[in-house]
């Protein structure tokens, strides 16, 4: 569902998921979207269980290679750049967005708020109802900052396009921004990103291919902007939900038209340390008991990752606490004490590149299985910090 959370309650974008604690929210702001898989991969019903036993799950059901549909791909492909050319008119092309909404940023001149919610841009004007009723929803909120100037550095887009013969599209992102400019960092990457991805032609063939591109094209408009991109930046991760239809089929004897079965795919790229989960049922066990497994699609992009850290010291950087050995793992230039960055991987922060800081995603596909897999939820460290994994997924499952 994409809606607003209830006024007095917390919120998957407040940093506690469902509930009436705000104790978290007084501490740092985030921003969460939440998708019901079940809605995207068929037409089932919001889940309604209660969570029973939730554990880590390890990712032996995930499927390694994406081996999308070709047959059904190409045709979407063929009959949607068709009807492109031929929908020439923007009502027309309009129609085939079911709901888009954004973030946007503070007027100019507008005093940060507490728990002050993000300006939001909806198309159509229905758009949070539209989301709604997909089983998407998404929040975005300030929190308390010791610097009351500083704006919500957070940012999200939540967007479904309808494809032709019932398929869909469905994009949705979450951003961090960091440095002086990172609010703006974010609004760009929230806009850019979307743009590229959706303008490139191979989009549904090549899906993976296409995301790294998109961020590449993006991290080149980001660093030719007229405000700060050297010591700001931001995070992205970025869920690409494919429904392709069953591809029609002629009969070998009858000559009818046959169905195969249509297939619903993740993709996820990320850049930084906000996270995308995935919340399944467990196997073995009725969707109805409320027992589930919950699986990171994301790594956190941090020089405590071991592999990241690795690859900054090969590419000249170094990583080591701030100050007295205090506080958490930062990267700096060999022997300097700049540019101190808390990320492995950014968009802009192009101050950070000579130490090995890089804005290339990790791209991982998953075939969503309906009546399996029951709950999406993205969300940047404001919520990961102070709600793990298995609490934010068992919180939205139990209380919506």
């Amino acid at each position: 569902m994409f809606r607003c959370w209830p006024a007095g309650g917390s919120a998957a974008g407040g940093g506690s998921v469902g509930g009436g604690d705000r104790s978290v929210l007084d501490r740092r702001c985030e921003i969460a979207t939440t998708v019901d898989v079940s809605m995207l991969a068929s037409d089932a019903p919001l889940i309604d269980a209660e969570p029973g036993a939730c554990e880590l799950a390890n990712e032996s059901h995930m499927v390694p290679d994406a081996g999308l549909h070709v047959a059904a791909a190409s045709q979407i492909a063929e009959t949607t750049a068709s009807n492109h050319a031929a929908d020439a008119d923007v009502s027309a092309a309009a129609k085939s967005w079911e709901f888009v909404v954004q973030g946007q940023l503070d007027a100019p001149g507008e005093a940060p708020q507490d728990f002050g919610a993000k300006a939001t841009s909806c198309f159509p004007d229905d758009a949070a109802a539209l989301a709604a009723a997909r089983g998407v929803a998404c929040v975005c909120l300030r929190g308390r900052r010791l610097d009351a100037s500083v704006p919500n550095q957070d940012d999200f887009v939540a967007a479904r396009h309808t494809l032709v013969h019932s398929g869909h599209i469905a994009l949705y992102g979450v951003f961090d921004g960091h440095g002086p400019a990172g609010h703006r960092c974010a609004a760009y990457a929230r806009g850019a990103l979307p743009e590229s991805l959706f303008g490139q032609r191979m989009l549904l063939l090549k899906p993976e291919e296409t995301l790294r591109e998109a961020f590449r094209q993006t991290q080149a408009g980001l660093l030719e902007q007229t405000f700060d991109t050297a010591y700001s930046g931001t995070t992205a991760t970025l869920a690409l939900v494919l429904s392709l239809p069953s591809a029609p089929s002629v009969g070998p004897h009858d000559g009818r038209a046959g169905d195969r079965a249509g297939e619903a795919w993740l993709f996820v790229a990320h850049i930084g340390d906000s996270r995308a989960i995935l919340a399944s049922h467990r196997g073995g066990d009725a969707p109805d008991s409320g027992a589930f497994t919950v699986t990171a699609l994301t790594r956190e992009h941090r020089p405590d990752d071991a592999a990241e850290a690795e690859r900054i010291r090969r590419h000249g950087g170094e990583v080591r606490k701030l100050r007295d050995g205090a506080g958490a793992a930062r990267v700096f230039a060999r022997g300097q004490d700049r540019p101190a960055l808390a990320l492995t991987r950014s968009l802009g922060a192009s101050a950070s590149a000579g130490c090995g800081v890089v804005a290339e995603p990790e791209v991982s596909p998953y075939r969503l299985r309906p009546g399996v897999d029951a709950l999406l939820l993205l969300g940047t460290d404001g919520l990961f910090e102070f709600c793990d994994n298995a609490t934010a997924a068992g919180q939205l499952l139990r209380e919506g």
